[in-house]
């Protein structure tokens, strides 16, 4: 019993002295400001989705295939880089006679917007009209975001100590950071196909393709002491 009144005792005593910590900081001076960063990169990996269909061609998707890889290959790409990511055959039950049809659709991964005009002119060329670029990305997107997030809260910081100079005020401690807002846009093409077909229906008149740049912005809210 004496053991749990004392127990009691302690915990109300560290709970008191928690919450006077608690009010003596929020009555400390103190600037709060805000700090935003932001950067634009053009995208370096370019997914690019590919759908070879019996229905949809005459030539059979084996054959199609081999030719679209001996094609990818003339112009410098690893095929490691081409996935199937489905396929599957259907049985068309004719008048006369019943066919298989097969589909099988793919993503081949990319690097400049240069050298996927070359792949959707050549799958053009060789009869695939059924491809489009699905998503960009950036390889070291992780690492630019850190990069503009530690940008953001230095421009708060130097926030702080611009408008407390200006008073011959001088700032401490952080004692308070909040990530309030991050935004990021994603890399479209400035040129558009419309129709199913997408961009290789079109790839023969169309221009060399262009990449909007993918843009990074943070912003940081941050509570610095007067001292």
């Amino acid at each position: 019993m004496r053991f749990f009144k004392l127990f009691t005792l302690l915990a109300f005593i560290s709970l008191s002295q928690f919450i006077n910590a608690q009010m003596v900081e929020t009555t400390k001076p103190y600037i709060q400001v805000n700090g935003m960063a932001e950067k634009e990169i053009i995208p370096n990996e370019i997914f690019l989705w590919i759908r070879i269909a019996d229905k949809e061609t005459k030539k059979g998707v084996d054959i199609l295939e081999n030719k679209m890889k001996k094609e990818l290959r003339k112009i410098g790409i690893d095929l490691k880089h081409l996935v199937v990511q489905n396929a599957y055959s259907s049985l068309n039950q004719g008048f006369w006679s019943d066919k298989i049809e097969t589909t099988r659709s793919y993503e081949l991964k990319l690097s400049t917007a240069e050298k996927t005009t070359k792949v959707l002119k050549i799958l053009k060329n060789i009869g695939i009209p059924s491809a489009g670029i699905s998503r960009t990305y950036h390889s070291d997107m992780e690492k630019i975001k850190m990069d503009v997030k530690i940008e953001a809260i230095k421009n708060a910081k130097t926030k702080a100590y611009t408008l407390m100079s200006a008073i011959d005020e001088k700032i401490g401690k952080p004692i308070r950071v909040i990530e309030v807002d991050y935004y990021g846009s994603p890399g479209y093409m400035q040129y558009r196909a419309k129709g199913y077909a997408s961009e290789a229906a079109m790839a023969e008149s169309m221009p060399a393709l262009e990449f909007k740049k993918i843009k990074i912005q943070y912003k940081v809210e941050v509570r610095f002491e007067i001292p």
